[in-house]
């Protein structure tokens, strides 16, 4: 399922409040070349990457015979790309904007290595996004709600350590 097929899908799952055949209706009505039965089959895959776990990072990808890579290394970040990511994350409708930020396609490499092209908004590469495979997306966000979980997590334990370290008796030496 390319992601803009999961956009139009999860945009008439919340219209019609997750009802199937409501759904699969306006699927057939927004592409009258869809057969039924793939139309069927396209709901039944939402359905099912909604009860699904996604695994494994994508780093890079092929598409089109370009091969696209993760941003390399976030603390290199630019401060556009952390706007524009902070920016598109937030709208479900703009996955394919946040995907355009992230993945962006390989000028070098070298083993496990490579270079991205340098940012230059999204508009060269959204309207490829949408015809990406949805698992990359969902396995992109998959891994940066586990990274926050565990970063909230190793917070809470770091302050619950230091509020138990200024509540030990302080020993005074005469």
């Amino acid at each position: 399922m390319t992601i803009k097929e999961y956009m139009s899908i999860k945009n008439l799952y919340d219209l019609h409040e997750g009802d199937s055949k409501k759904i699969v209706n306006g699927l057939l009505e927004m592409n009258k070349d869809i057969k039924l039965k793939d139309a069927n089959k396209k709901v039944l895959k939402y359905f099912e990457e909604l009860n699904n776990t996604p695994k494994d990072l994508v780093q890079r990808f092929r598409h089109d015979g370009v091969e696209y890579g993760l941003i390399p290394d976030f603390e290199e970040m630019l401060t556009k790309e952390y706007l524009d990511i902070d920016k598109y994350e937030k709208d479900f409708n703009q996955i394919h904007r946040l995907m355009a930020v992230m993945y962006r396609p390989i000028t070098k490499s070298k083993g496990d290595k490579y270079v991205i092209e340098e940012y230059d908004g999204t508009s060269k590469y959204s309207d490829i996004m949408l015809e990406v495979d949805v698992s990359i997306y969902q396995k992109l966000i998959g891994f940066f709600l586990t990274l926050n979980q565990i970063l909230l997590k190793d917070i809470q334990t770091s302050i619950e350590r230091k509020i138990k370290q200024k509540k030990k008796p302080q020993v005074k030496k005469d």
